[in-house]
């Protein structure tokens, strides 16, 4: 599986139908951060360590959450992509004095 598999596959994991998935792809390509991956799209994803499989995630959910603003802002699945714990956490370390 490619990177770029990898990512539209992680977005429709995460809510997102493949179409969308696969829409929000141009942006994460020419966002600046990821020039470094300007020729590597096509790598297999296999071959990165899970540290870097993290830095393109959270790359690939800041677009995620541009695309839900600007398309679907109720979207059930808005707080994935978000930077915000869910509630449950809150609650949680609300409970344990945290």
């Amino acid at each position: 599986m490619t990177i770029e598999e990898w990512l539209v596959n992680q977005l429709y994991e995460n809510g997102f139908s493949r179409d969308a998935a696969k829409s929000i792809m141009p942006a994460i390509k020419s966002d600046p951060l990821n020039d470094v991956l300007s020729d590597r799209w096509e790598h297999q994803i296999e071959d990165y360590p899970n540290n870097l499989k993290s830095l393109f995630w959270r790359c690939a959910k800041k677009h995620a959450l541009d695309w839900i603003k600007a398309n679907n802002p109720q979207a059930i699945y808005r707080p994935i992509y978000e930077d915000t714990p869910p509630d449950i956490l809150l609650d949680w370390l609300a409970a344990e004095g945290n």
